[in-house]
């Protein structure tokens, strides 16, 4: 039997996704891919654009 986990949080904007998904890694023991930073890391690794132009808005 299989017995990993992972958990996706999903919502609007600036509806709170990554604290949630920050709070849920640590209190179940699971590791967080956050996928905006992993784009943010693209697109400065690349040279592309800023945060507004990668979704993020600047909104924290």
């Amino acid at each position: 039997m299989n017995d990993k986990a992972f958990v996706i949080v999903s919502g609007l904007p600036a509806s709170g996704k990554t604290t949630l998904g920050r709070r849920l890694a640590t209190g179940l023991g699971l590791p967080l891919v956050d996928k905006d930073a992993i784009l943010e890391f693209l697109y400065g690794s690349l040279g592309v654009g800023d945060e507004a132009s990668c979704g993020r808005g600047g909104a924290r």
